[in-house]
C-alpha cells in the first residue's frame, strides 16, 4: 500500500490512512470502503494510472480489513512497517495509526459526545496517549521491543472492541456491518 500511494503522489501515511479505515469503520461498517479510497486519494497529484492502481490497492486492503473486523474473530492485523524496520519508526507509524482511528471515528461520528463513555471513551483515551508516547532513553532493544509489542496487541485487540461496541449504532445508523460472529 505504501508504494501504490507514493506512486499516486499521496500525501497520507499507511498506517495513518489504515487506522483512519478502522475507525471510520466502527462507525459505518462494511460501507466505509468507498469513502476512505476517494478521500484518501483526493489530494493526488500522481498520474491517472498511478491513482488507478492506489485505488484497487486501498480498495483490496479495505475488503480485507472491513472482513477481519465483521468476523468478530481477532484476526484484525494493522498496517504498520515490519519486523526490519527500526522500533522507534514502527513507534511513530502505531501512534500515527491510532491518529488515524481517532480521525476516522470522528469523521463517522454523528455526535462525538457519544464516543466518549464505555469502553470506546477509554480507548481512545488509551490511543491519545500511545499517539504521543515515545521510547524511552533507558529502555534497552529488547526491552523496546517487547513494549511495541505489547503495544500492537494492545490496539489491534482495542480497534476491534470498539467495532464490537459501536455495531448497535452502525445497525440503527444504516451503516452496514454484519452481526458480529464470536
Amino acid at each position: 500500500m505504501t508504494e501504490a500511494l507514493s506512486h499516486a503522489g499521496a500525501l497520507g501515511e499507511a498506517a495513518e490512512l489504515h487506522g483512519q479505515l478502522c475507525g471510520l469503520a466502527c462507525l459505518l461498517g462494511v460501507e466505509a470502503g468507498p469513502p476512505w479510497v476517494a478521500e484518501s486519494l483526493q489530494d493526488c497529484h500522481g498520474d491517472a494510472a498511478a491513482r488507478e492502481t492506489a485505488a484497487q490497492t486501498l480498495a483490496a486492503v479495505a475488503a480485507s480489513t472491513l472482513e477481519a473486523l465483521d468476523l468478530g474473530d481477532m484476526s484484525l492485523a494493522l498496517l504498520l512497517p515490519d519486523d526490519e524496520t527500526p522500533v522507534d519508526s514502527r513507534a511513530s507509524a502505531l501512534g500515527l495509526w491510532c491518529q488515524g482511528f481517532m480521525h476516522g471515528l470522528s469523521q463517522g461520528a454523528a455526535t462525538p459526545e457519544s464516543l466518549e463513555t464505555g469502553v470506546t471513551g477509554e480507548i481512545i483515551r488509551d490511543f491519545s496517549e500511545i499517539s504521543r508516547a515515545t521510547l524511552g532513553a533507558e529502555e534497552t532493544l529488547t526491552e523496546a521491543e517487547e513494549a511495541y509489542a505489547e503495544l500492537v496487541e494492545f490496539v489491534r485487540v482495542s480497534a476491534q472492541l470498539v467495532f464490537e461496541e459501536l455495531h448497535a449504532q452502525r445497525r440503527g445508523g444504516g451503516g452496514g456491518g454484519g452481526e458480529p460472529e464470536h
